[in-house]
């Protein structure tokens, strides 16, 4: 009730909520780290989606990401490659 009285628009509310928990949790982690740890991230992000829809009288049961992969072509996809060149790098080094 609270959600249809409170909010104008709850698709767009909950884009925007999701949009921000994603970007909280992929703030603290890296690309690698999420995708090896994916069950993790989706039971975070149930904790994070319980407590903000609660508010709005919304109960959140599930929540799995079911691709993690950026764009080909994005900004995200680019840097993630730089990342794994660097990793690579270094664990090149640290071997030799």
């Amino acid at each position: 009730q609270k959600a249809v009285y409170q909010v104008d628009d709850l698709t767009a509310a909950v884009q925007n909520v999701a949009q921000a928990q994603l970007k909280d949790v992929f703030g603290y982690k890296t690309m690698s780290a999420a995708l090896q740890g994916q069950k993790a991230v989706n039971e975070h992000l149930q904790t994070l989606f319980s407590r903000e829809f609660a508010e709005w009288g919304l109960e959140v049961f599930r929540i799995e990401l079911l691709d993690l992969s950026p764009l080909a072509q994005s900004q995200t996809a680019m840097a993630m490659k730089e990342q794994m060149k660097a990793e690579r790098e270094r664990r090149a080094e640290f071997i030799e």
